[in-house]
This record gives structure tokens, sequence and C-alpha cells, in this order.
């Protein structure tokens, strides 16, 4: 299977099988993390592609939202410049409430 990024608090909960947690480690290098970043960010969009309700559809929105935030912390980008540039990419050309489609 390889290398899977997990949340942070996973080694300190109970697992069904204990000893796995022996394979749990860090990251062996900084371009390991952010590889394993982007994984993760592909593994969480995909499980929000298949969210069949409301509920499901919130949480996997709040995975993509962490590994986001998990990203933005790994490159040094804070919450206020991410905002920032939300709000000007916002102003420039709107947001995706309306729903336009260009048929290309």
């Amino acid at each position: 299977m390889g290398a899977k990024l997990i949340r942070d608090r996973m080694g300190d909960i109970p697992w069904e099988v204990e000893a796995a947690k022996g394979l749990l480690r860090r990251p062996n290098n900084a371009h390991e993390h952010g590889r394993l970043l982007i994984q993760k960010l592909l593994e969480e969009v995909g499980e929000l592609v298949a969210a069949e309700s409301t509920k499901d559809m919130t949480n996997e929105i709040a995975d993509v939202m962490e590994v986001l935030e998990g990203l933005a912390t790994w490159h040094d980008i804070g919450d206020q410049e991410v905002q920032a540039a939300k709000r000007a990419r916002y102003v420039a050309r709107g947001g995706f409430q309306d729903g336009l489609v260009w048929d290309v």
C-alpha cells in the first residue's frame, strides 16, 4: 500500500489492532511530507465526490479544508494570506455560487 498520511492524533486513540501503531512514523523529509499532503488532498477530494449524504459531504469538506490548511502551513502561507488572495480573486472574478457554466 505504501505510505499514507493520517491525522496527527490517530496514534493517541485506541486501534482495533494496536500492533499496527508500530507502523506509524513521521515523514522522512520535507519532500515526502509535501507529496503525502498532495496525495491526501486527492484522496479526500475523491471521498467528497463520492459523498451521498449532506452529513458525509460536510465531513469530507471538513477533511479537504484540513488538508488544505496543512498544505498552507507546510508552505508557510498564513490564513490571512489565503483569505486575502481568496477575497481578491472573488472581487476580480467572482465565486462559484451562481453555477455559471462554460461549454467548451
